[in-house]
């Protein structure tokens, strides 16, 4: 008997100039394959980076470790500290808006991200009922278990469909037909496009091959209309297939051109050629995760992915923390500071050492603490850019996204709408609290007479009760003696030496908490220090 093989990983190929001497990354030359996943860094929410990495065995390098305490904590939190258990899964296993476009990447870096399925009250569903993402969610009209969506039953389709579907559930299957799939054209869709349900079929408007579509799910959006599609129209996700394109150390994205190489090595002292040396490198999905933390802690992750622990470049990445200003409360007309002084605000007490005015930890209720949950829910391109305008803190992150701000539409990107997409990555309208600070607005999701049933209560993730806990590198746990006193005998305080401060946090704040969070294990007190001079 044979043993079964294992598949090899999929891996793509990228050519590294580098400096032997030195050793270090000059540039990598680059096709859309890994550009493509580069720019899907930007698409993933900030707990789904975290789950990620938690596979990644390598410790020498420390990624977003606020985030990782914070993302133990909500898992560590009893249910019923939730507003619904529903709450607490989202919460853990964020989705990104642009997933189906990541599925179609060489490789997908989040792997373990679960296709979404649709739920539905079978009781309720024929006069119109919610939907629901989320395993075991009750119906809110007759508290019924609501189940797995069954194929197609959004549509009214022909007799012969129902009858198929109904034998997809007989114990044997005689019947080996495929299932039906579902033909439109992309671009006449959004003024009317004609459905067909055999492959290859042309479209009669404007003679385009149609492309399959799920009409199945309730939560699709309508393929893209691209105006200039017969020069985007490639096998590229993001980017065009017939660009290359060069990738600095510090993951800078610019179209390659002879001149823009030249003077790339002459912006980084290159004066004796001799030194340069080609090196082609496979990389599979184990090395992409890795580049995607090398990226969130280091200036320069390519040099440190390629040589290793050859690597004798210094890396400089150091976040100045005593610059937290927060660019993104805007304007020069970016907007957004007008409404600085009218945002609601968070009270949290601080207790710190009058000795040192060291923070110890804070204590506040349930509204900071949904504040703190969601940063888990929101994209990296949210963040990067969206709320910080390119100026993180995280200078790769930072570098990505100002590259996809520069690049042009058409010759590089797909489309508009792939751009738009990476640089603000939309999220549902079910991980909004109400307690977020930074105005931003999910996207609702309806479906003819369906909408999503809403596993918040009161826009919120957390029940109205209870106090927490919170320590100064995001470590979150129920207030209570045990908490406190415990908390009191691991930092190993006089009591006679505590002082306590009562802090109001509004949408200024509480950027400079996320962007302290971003790269610091003092995140409080990256912050509050400020506050409290």
């Amino acid at each position: 008997m044979t043993d079964k093989m294992e598949p090899e990983e999929a891996k793509i190929s990228i050519k590294v100039f580098v400096d032997k001497v030195k050793k270090r990354v000059l540039y990598t030359e680059a096709d859309h394959t890994f550009l493509d996943i580069l720019f899907s860094f930007m698409t993933l929410p900030m707990g789904t980076i975290v789950r990620l990495l938690e596979k990644h065995d390598d410790t020498k390098f420390e990624a977003l470790p606020s985030f990782n305490n914070l993302y133990q904590s909500l898992k560590d939190l009893p249910d019923l500290y939730f507003a619904t258990e529903q709450c607490k899964s989202m919460l853990l296993n964020p989705q990104s808006v642009s997933y189906d476009h990541c599925r179609k990447l060489h490789l997908m870096v989040d792997d373990d991200t679960e296709p979404v399925e649709y739920l539905v009250c079978e009781n309720c569903c024929p006069t119109g009922s919610l939907f629901s993402i989320f395993d075991k969610a009750m119906c809110l009209k007759c508290g019924k278990m609501m189940n797995e969506l069954s194929y197609c039953s959004f549509f009214d389709e022909p007799d012969y469909i129902r009858s198929y579907d109904r034998s997809r559930k007989l114990k044997l299957i005689v019947d080996d037909t495929e299932p039906v799939e579902y033909y439109v054209c992309e671009f006449c869709l959004p003024r009317g496009s004609l459905l067909s349900i055999f492959d290859k079929a042309k479209c009669l408007k404007c003679g385009e091959m149609m492309n399959k579509y799920d009409l199945c799910d309730p939560l699709s959006s309508p393929p893209i209309c691209i105006p200039n599609h017969k020069a985007c129209v490639d096998g590229g996700v993001f980017v065009s297939v017939i660009a290359t394109f060069m990738v600095t150390d510090d993951l800078s994205v610019t179209p390659y051109t002879a001149t823009g190489c030249i003077q790339l090595l002459t912006d980084l002292g290159i004066t004796d050629t001799s030194n340069l040396e080609e090196l082609k490198i496979d990389i599979g999905c184990t090395q992409m995760l890795h580049l995607l933390k090398l990226s969130l802690s280091l200036d320069s992750p390519l040099t440190h992915l390629v040589f290793g622990q050859n690597c004798s470049f210094q890396d400089t990445s150091k976040m100045a923390l005593s610059n937290l200003d927060p660019l993104s409360v805007f304007n020069d007309h970016g907007e957004m500071k007008k409404d600085i002084s009218f945002s609601s605000k968070i009270v949290v007490e601080l207790f710190l050492l009058k000795s040192s005015g060291k923070l110890l930890f804070a204590e506040a209720k349930k509204d900071f603490v949904d504040f703190l949950f969601g940063f888990l829910s929101i994209s990296l391109a949210t963040v990067t850019g969206t709320l910080m305008k390119g100026a993180s803190g995280v200078s790769c992150m930072d570098n990505i996204f100002n590259s996809i701000s520069n690049m042009s539409v058409g010759s590089y990107l797909k489309s508009q709408h792939i751009k738009d997409m990476l640089l603000e990555t939309r999220f549902g309208q079910h991980y909004v609290s109400k307690n977020q600070l930074f105005g931003l607005e999910g996207t609702p999701f309806y479906r003819r007479n369906f909408k999503l049933k809403d596993p918040r209560i009161d826009e919120e993730y957390l029940k109205h009760s209870g106090m927490f806990i919170v320590t100064d590198d995001l470590v979150v746990t129920p207030s209570s003696s045990y908490s406190t006193i415990d908390a009191l005998i691991k930092l190993k305080v006089q009591l006679d030496d505590i002082e306590r401060h009562e802090i109001s946090i509004g949408l200024e704040e509480g950027f400079k908490i996320l962007k302290a969070s971003l790269r610091s294990r003092s995140t409080l007190t990256a912050f509050f220090e400020h506050q409290l001079k």
